[in-house]
């Protein structure tokens, strides 16, 4: 794929279980495309059960991949923004229901581990509802650490979370065209 100079190559993961589930992934992307930069490719949408905690609501996850001129830092707090415009508050001490979650997992090749950012997403690897939707937009992408593809990941992962397909890319209704 050809990226403009000072382009990077964003993989981030989407996710929301509370109120209007899809309509939070839309609106989601809308915010992504305007302040982070051009959408190149969506996965489809994935209703899976929490992960790490638990809850009487399924979430919707999804795999986006943008192209971006923000550095690392600067696409975090872009997406923590997001969060908190759209009404998530992160609780300190582990997870929860959130009708937002938008995640940084891959930013080009680059190792990162920082106090407040740690790139490649450190959990990326062990959960089927990032490596599903992930493998779906970039089954051949290397994990700078990992030295696997996505699809190799995702065949060796030993998550036993359910994961189905709640609105697959290729529908005509599919809402997120890219």
């Amino acid at each position: 794929m050809d990226f403009t100079v000072g382009m990077s190559r964003v993989f981030l993961s989407l996710g929301s279980n509370k109120g209007d589930r899809l309509g939070a992934l839309g609106s989601a992307l809308g915010k992504l495309e305007a302040l982070v930069g051009r959408v190149i490719s969506v996965s489809s949408v994935y209703e899976t059960e929490p992960w790490g905690f638990i809850s009487d609501q399924q979430f919707l996850n999804m795999a986006v991949e943008i192209e971006s001129i923000l550095g690392p830092e600067q696409l975090l707090e872009v997406l923590l923004s997001i969060e908190k415009e759209m009404g998530r508050v992160r609780l300190q001490g582990g997870y929860a229901s959130r009708l937002i979650d938008l995640d940084i997992l891959l930013y080009d090749d680059q190792v990162i581990e920082r106090e407040f950012i740690q790139l490649p997403h450190p959990r990326l690897h062990i959960r089927k509802f990032v490596l599903i939707p992930l493998a779906e937009i970039a089954p051949g992408h290397f994990h700078p650490v990992l030295r696997k593809t996505i699809s190799e990941l995702m065949q060796e992962c030993d998550d036993q979370t359910q994961v189905t397909c709640f609105m697959d890319r290729s529908h005509p209704e599919f809402k997120f065209k890219y």
